[in-house]
């Protein structure tokens, strides 16, 4: 009797699969976690649309890969309209459907080239975005409380490596009313590698060398400007890239700068003759 008293509740356990067994399949599982956010790298030559409801504009932009974003928006005839300048623009901050709270700057045509702050702005990326395109919307600028949604995509001139020497020589403005008509390049004069053909609008102590560690189609610039066609004085800071053929040769070079304490902004488009 003590043998049989054992077994039964053996046989027991194992038909009830010791309790429990079919209610563990009816437990429903967490969640999977959410994908992590979606980061683009915005560094290249980006060139497309800045649309508003009144108005749309061309738009090119240099973005240096060290966190600053320069760009000039054109009028539909080529005339020079905004600026647009954005620190923290990395891939660490273009986080699409995140504000980039990193900060802008927009700037409004003064003359000649040469911009004025409008104030700052705040850039939110899109969703639309991908290693090729970029889509983000400038929340504050020239309209207020009209925004700008900016549509942009990769130019592969950006991967065209250049040296300096290849950009040497003279530049006439692509816009006829800069105040620089015509700008030369060289590494002849020690004072200044950005010469004006313009007397009363120049450059001193001015270098344009590749950006550190970049075999790009990017080059950092650094002047000071003088004289009474100026429509800043002193120092400012910024990027160069060069317009390039399909046989690989200079067509142009275009120079973005931003004075120093951030007020102004400098834009020359130019083409060789």
């Amino acid at each position: 009797m003590s043998r049989i008293s054992f077994l039964v509740p053996l046989s027991f356990c194992l038909l009830s699969a010791c309790g429990g067994g079919a209610s563990d399949s009816s437990v429903t599982p967490p969640p999977p976690p959410p994908p992590p956010p979606v980061k683009i790298n915005p560094e290249g030559l980006w060139h497309g649309a800045a649309k508003s409801s009144s108005n749309e504009l061309a738009i090119d932009m240099l973005a240096d890969g060290f966190g600053s974003a320069y760009a000039i928006a054109n009028a539909a005839n080529g005339a020079p309209a905004e600026a647009l300048f954005m620190s923290g623009f990395s891939s660490d901050n273009f986080v699409v459907g995140n504000l980039n709270s990193s900060g802008a700057g927009y700037y409004r045509h003064q003359t000649g080239g040469f911009f004025e702050s409008v104030g700052s702005a705040a850039m939110s990326p899109q969703s639309g975005s991908t290693q090729k395109s970029l889509q983000f919307q400038v929340t504050v600028g020239i309209n207020g409380s009209d925004p700008r949604t900016v549509t942009l995509n990769y130019d592969s001139q950006y991967d065209k490596a250049l040296t300096v020497e290849n950009l040497l020589g003279k530049y006439n403005s692509k816009s006829p009313d800069n105040a620089l008509m015509s700008l030369t390049l060289s590494n002849l004069d020690p004072n200044s590698m950005l010469i004006s053909a313009n007397p009363a609008c120049v450059f001193s102590y001015s270098r344009v060398k590749p950006m550190t560690d970049s075999a790009k189609n990017i080059y950092s610039v650094a002047a000071i400007f003088s004289g009474s066609a100026c429509a800043f004085q002193g120092a400012a800071t910024g990027v160069a890239y060069a317009d390039v053929g399909s046989d690989g040769g200079v067509l142009g070079l275009n120079l973005l700068l931003r004075e120093t304490s951030g007020k102004s902004f400098f834009v020359f488009q130019g083409r060789k003759p």
